[in-house]
C-alpha cells in the first residue's frame, strides 16, 4: 500500500520525522507500520494488552503527528498519504472494538480506546485478571 512521492516531499517528511521523533522516517515507512499493526488484528492477538496499547499508541500517534503537520499539507502527496491512512484506519476499526470503560476518556485518541476482537486465550485471561473483560466485549477467542 505504498505511495509514490517527489523527492521534495520525501525530504520534508524525513526532516519532520527526524526533528520530531529523532529518527528519520518516510511516508511509506509509517504506512507500512500502521498497515502491519492494523492487519495483525485479523489474526488472534497473542501479546499482552499493555504491549498492544503501546504499539497502537506509538504507531498511530506518530502517524497522526505527521497528518497534522502543517508544513506537509502543502504537498499533493500528503493528501494521498492521508487517504492511505484512512483506509488503514477503517481496517483497524473493523478488526477491533471500543473498550467500554475507556470510551469517555477525552485524553485518549480514538485508536487508544480500541482492543482486538480476535484474541488468544492468554490475551483474554490477561484482560480478565485485570478486571477489564466485560460481557459487552465480543471477543473471538482462538488458541
Amino acid at each position: 500500500m505504498k505511495i509514490d512521492y517527489t523527492d521534495t516531499y520525501a525530504i520534508a517528511f524525513g526532516d519532520f520525522t527526524e526533528s520530531t521523533f529523532e529518527q528519520r522516517a518516510f511516508a511509506n515507512d509509517l504506512i507500512s507500520a500502521w498497515q502491519s499493526l492494523a492487519e495483525s488484528c485479523a489474526k488472534p492477538y497473542a501479546d499482552v494488552l499493555d504491549e498492544f496499547l503501546f504499539d497502537v499508541s506509538s504507531t498511530r500517534g506518530s502517524v497522526q503527528m505527521c497528518l497534522d503537520e502543517k508544513s506537509l499539507n502543502e504537498f499533493v502527496e500528503h493528501q494521498t498519504f492521508k487517504a492511505k491512512i484512512d483506509l488503514l484506519d477503517n481496517i483497524f476499526i473493523n478488526l477491533t472494538q471500543e473498550h467500554p470503560q475507556w470510551s469517555n476518556f477525552s485524553n485518549l485518541a480514538w485508536w487508544e480506546k480500541r482492543i482486538p476482537k480476535k484474541v488468544t486465550r492468554a490475551f483474554f485471561y490477561g484482560i480478565s485478571e485485570n478486571h477489564l473483560a466485560e460481557e459487552s466485549y465480543l471477543f473471538e477467542i482462538v488458541d
